[in-house]
């Protein structure tokens, strides 16, 4: 891709070919809300048989320091539609522990979808909130509740050896090098933040801007 403010472009890492019965999860994604504890998990299944789509998606929250299931649920799926669909739901994890640029606590969420085929997927997450808090009288940031000043810099997402993207690396000595500084945050500048950066700073605690 090309970027304003970037003089060069190219293919974004590399491409990939996988194989899929006649179901298969094109997309997941885990979406935080204000009670830290509560996430609402999303499944994108594409089906390229022309039934009705019937069957369910497992969930399995598991903890990435341990490996252990903390949390289980189940989504149903029925549509007449062969075409894409996403299905979600709320699911709470009564004794997880909260992400934070102190103790990044992360979880796993496998998607296993099951229904005459059969197919699964992960993503990695964080229980936590963040917003603004008072506003009008004594406004504040908050993380999971608690009052947090936010101490940041830009990234212009000009990478090293290739410009374009960062190698896993890069992404670990970038949040390193910003810790090191006292900074809690960076904001990608003018730029789309980096898969390879998100996962860096998701693991060793760092909050990104996207502005």
């Amino acid at each position: 891709g090309f970027f304003g403010g970037h003089a060069f472009g190219g293919l974004d890492r590399g491409l990939t070919l996988s194989a899929h019965g006649p179901v298969r999860i094109s997309d997941a994604w885990v979406l935080n809300t204000p009670d830290p504890r509560t996430v609402i998990p999303h499944v994108q299944l594409t089906s390229s048989a022309s039934k009705d789509l019937k069957g369910w998606v497992d969930l399995a929250v598991i903890d990435s320091a341990t490996s252990v299931v903390v949390a289980r649920d189940r989504l149903p799926v029925a549509s007449t539609s062969s075409s894409a669909i996403v299905v979600s739901k709320k699911l709470t994890i009564p004794h997880a522990k909260l992400w934070s640029p102190v103790r990044p606590n992360l979880y796993r969420l496998k998607f296993s979808y099951v229904g005459g085929s059969t197919d699964a997927k992960e993503v990695t997450f964080g229980c936590r909130w963040f917003g603004p808090d008072g506003e009008g009288t004594n406004a504040v940031l908050r993380l999971n509740g608690q009052r947090i000043r936010v101490f940041s810099a830009i990234s212009w997402g000009f990478w090293g050896i290739n410009g374009l993207w960062p190698t896993p690396a890069l992404a670990e000595k970038e949040v390193r090098v910003a810790k090191s500084l006292g900074l809690n945050s960076i904001n990608f500048h003018r730029n789309m933040p980096r898969a390879e950066s998100l996962d860096a700073a998701d693991r060793m605690g760092l909050l990104r801007y996207a502005e």
